[in-house]
């Protein structure tokens, strides 16, 4: 007669145990099938029902069909990758971009995660804007909520501007020592209400702010506000819901975590 294993989790048969090699043999398809069926839920993964003005960026293919770019100073570069959509800003502090223009209805959200490659200095920010004139670019009010670089380290910001290169007021300013390179970002809109959500994990959200509508957004996007053509923010997607309500916006899929060979 055989063992256990230390761990008594498995049989070892002795030698000249008979039958063993049938039963194996019999099995491994059904051992292997056990063995690689876990999935975990993870919010980069492609929605199983997208919208019409999702965008996933990862087939290296810029869809600029869907898009219009928001570039007054016509300085910006848009590129998109396998691993996700780079904006490479001019070296003016201008808001650039692009953006979809904003589907009928008071009641919305729209997502995305920011990653920065290289963030070379101080007011560098980049993640999602709203534009109250999409035909009016150069003169257009603009809402951001961005991830940003500042002295005392990364941290999340919305502002309000009377056009795309000045300053109108902070909505809010949350400034971190902490380094973090990636966050996801959630504006959601009901009413004449905006709220700015973040996460660091896609699944566990927190809203930073309400406030009141600076006005009735024409256009949302995505953009960077840097000066710096070496800094670049990449974007994982961008994802729109009908809804502002929190439990039904926390998109992804469920995805295997073993890989298939």
């Amino acid at each position: 007669m055989g063992d256990y294993t230390t761990n008594l989790n498995l049989y070892k048969p002795a030698d000249q145990e008979t039958g063993w090699s049938t039963l194996v043999n019999g099995n491994f398809d059904t051992i292997d099938t056990l063995y690689k069926t876990g999935t975990v839920w993870s919010p980069d993964a492609n929605p199983a029902s997208p919208s019409i003005y999702d965008d996933e960026f990862d087939d290296s293919s810029f869809d600029s069909g869907k898009w219009t770019e928001f570039d007054v100073s016509t300085s910006l570069t848009v590129s998109e990758h396998n691993y996700g959509l780079v904006l490479t800003p001019g070296t003016s502090l201008d808001v650039q971009g692009i953006f979809q223009e904003v589907p009928a209805g008071e009641n919305w959200s729209i997502m995305t995660k920011i990653s920065w490659i290289h963030p070379q200095a101080d007011d560098q920010k980049a993640g999602l804007f709203l534009l109250e004139d999409k035909t009016n670019l150069s003169t257009s009010k603009v809402v951001v909520w961005a991830h940003y670089r500042g002295s005392a380290g990364m941290g999340l910001q919305a502002e309000e501007m009377s056009d795309y290169n000045s300053w109108s007021e902070t909505i809010l300013n949350f400034a971190s020592d902490l380094m973090v390179t990636s966050y996801y970002l959630r504006i959601r809109a009901t009413g004449g209400n905006l709220y700015f959500d973040y996460s660091t994990d896609g699944l566990g959200w927190m809203g930073k702010s309400t406030d009141s509508r600076y006005f009735t957004p024409q256009a949302f996007g995505i953009f960077v506000r840097a000066g710096e053509i070496a800094t670049k923010p990449v974007f994982s997607f961008f994802r729109y819901v009908p809804t502002y309500a929190v439990t039904d916006v926390l998109l992804g899929d469920r995805v295997n975590i073993y890989k298939s060979v």
